[in-house]
């Protein structure tokens, strides 16, 4: 009778340090929680955490689970993850998180040559992990649409920004019209491209009458103005 009183007064002692000792189950779903609220990018997503050392015994916490992201923000790839408690028995645990996430993004369908300008029928959607995109994607048409690729691109190539760029509106050699003047008084004259230019930008152009090389802003097709 004895020896059984013995055991049943250890369960019970076993018991309450169980019930003291905070569970991995919560610590994982004080992530799950984070995730959720944190990860901004609106599409699928699925995440694995690192598993937490099965020797770890940390002091049950009395109040909800601290989770932050070590680098501050949380982002498609790994996170460095912290899980902290706030309250008397104050302890600090570290994790890694790696998130893939899958978005809908633009691809080629045809090969392109380079120069080639960008249209519809040359895109489609198709739904990607960006974790491992390092160099970037596109995801709007409007902004893929009449652009130029910089080299030849083969078919499902995934389009970021340092494969294609403006059009060139203005081309080396080429002859073009300077503009020069305000809203009330206004001169023209006409002049050679030393580079190629796309709207908006700076270039140099030789004036044909005096010789004189000028920068000049790229307006439209063959017309550069300078103010």
């Amino acid at each position: 009778m004895k020896k059984i009183l013995h055991i049943l007064i250890w369960l019970l002692l076993q018991n309450e340090a169980f019930a003291q000792t905070q569970s991995f189950d919560s610590i994982h779903h004080a992530i799950k929680e984070f995730i959720a609220a944190e990860f901004k990018i609106s599409t699928d997503y699925r995440y694995q955490v690192s598993q937490l050392d099965h020797r770890l015994k940390l002091p049950a916490c009395s109040d909800k689970l601290q989770v932050f992201s070590v680098k501050g923000t949380l982002t498609p790839g790994r996170n460095a993850l912290g899980v902290r408690c706030q309250k008397e028995k104050k302890w600090t645990v570290y994790t890694s998180v790696n998130i893939q996430a899958f978005k809908n993004i633009l691809v080629l369908t045809r090969p392109v040559k380079r120069g080639e300008l960008l249209g519809k029928h040359h895109l489609a959607f198709q739904k990607t992990d960006i974790s491992q995109l390092h160099q970037g994607y596109m995801d709007d048409v409007k902004s893929v649409l009449n652009k130029q690729a910089k080299r030849n691109l083969a078919r499902g190539t995934l389009l970021n920004n340092r494969l294609i760029a403006e059009p060139a509106l203005v081309k080396r050699g080429e002859r073009v019209r300077i503009q020069s003047g305000n809203a009330f008084f206004q001169i023209s004259m006409s002049g050679i491209a030393m580079m190629n230019g796309t709207l908006g930008q700076n270039i140099k152009i030789r004036n044909i009458n005096s010789k004189k090389i000028v920068q000049a802003t790229v307006v439209k097709p063959g017309l550069v103005s300078v103010f």
